[in-house]
């Protein structure tokens, strides 16, 4: 795949040449000073103040005839020939972009409460944002896929979640109107898919270090996730009320979070919850398949597994 020319990859190294001249006799002429800038891909924005470098760099001056020495000495692979205006230029559009990113708004807490109605999902949201620029901004959302209603700001007024357009993140996002930290609260609510027997949920929610969710179900209802990197506790008692339990997801910098809910009896005939790595070897007039699954039953151990085929395979 091809890259632009300005593209600078650790540990490529750019030479920005014909910075200026020096006085010498002739025929000892070595040549304009160049400058041997080592560093990483620089991303492009515009800004006219002055701006950090996004990411060490090291200008070391040499002249023209010291160049070949100065490329083996930061051992640069490929170089690109740049003056060195153009390569100032680029490296401030980069700071700007790493000094926006640096202060964009970001989550870094996520709490959510839900109960199974109506084999769907119902609760609250309680996200905790920390805005850390001086001027209100958006915080992107993606990729949630959850139902929203009625966000409030901690002081009771309404937040605004939705698409912003041009100049803003795409997708959706909420508007924080203020800096420093910020906690907003909203119900939600997420559709799930399958038979009442095991209930199937995919929730889509923005990435945030500590995400938690803790399920109010049933006493007779059981969550299954084939997650590795998702912890699942409980049953835990819910206070006041013997004939419900209430289960805890942790599942940190994951945007989605995949589980089942299962109701009395199931386990035995359900299919259980799988995840599959799968690896096809093409070759002229032949395919070898490999496909390993991740098997694990709703409950209790398994010694033995069998799999039904289908005839025509």
């Amino acid at each position: 795949m091809s890259r632009p020319r300005w593209l600078i990859l650790v540990p490529l190294l750019v030479v920005a040449a014909g910075l200026g001249s020096v006085s010498a006799g002739a025929g000892d002429d070595p040549g304009p000073p160049a400058m041997a800038v080592v560093g990483a891909a620089p991303l492009v924005t515009a800004d006219a103040g002055p701006v950090d470098d996004p990411f060490p760099i090291a200008r070391v001056r040499v002249m023209e005839a010291q160049l070949a020495g100065a490329l083996k000495q930061f051992d640069p692979g490929a170089a690109v020939r740049l003056p060195r205006d153009e390569f100032e230029l680029r490296v401030r559009k980069a700071g700007v972009v790493a000094a926006g990113a640096r202060l964009a708004p970001r989550l870094v807490e996520a709490k959510y409460t839900a109960t199974l109605s109506d084999a769907n999902l119902t609760g609250v949201a309680e996200w905790v944002i920390l805005n850390p620029g001086p001027q209100p901004a958006v915080l992107p959302l993606d990729p949630l896929r959850i139902a929203l209603r009625a966000p409030t700001w901690a002081d009771g007024s309404g937040a605004v979640v939705g698409t912003f357009g041009a100049g803003f993140p795409a997708g959706p996002g909420v508007w924080v109107p203020a800096p420093g930290r910020q906690s907003l609260k909203t119900k939600w609510s997420a559709a799930g898919n399958g038979g009442a027997g095991e209930r199937q949920f995919e929730v889509r929610l923005p990435s945030c270090p500590g995400a938690v969710l803790d399920l109010d179900l049933p006493a007779d209802r059981t969550p299954v996730t084939a997650a590795a990197d998702v912890i699942l506790t409980g049953p835990f008692p819910v206070a006041g009320d013997d004939k419900r339990r209430t289960w805890r997801f942790r599942f940190g910098d994951r945007a989605r979070l995949e589980f089942g809910v299962r109701g009395p009896g199931d386990g035995g005939t359900e299919p259980a919850l799988a995840a599959l790595a799968a690896r096809y070897d093409l070759t002229p007039g032949q395919t070898a398949c490999a496909f390993e699954y991740d098997l694990r039953p709703g409950r209790g151990p398994v010694g033995e597994w069998a799999f039904t085929l289908s005839p025509g395979l």
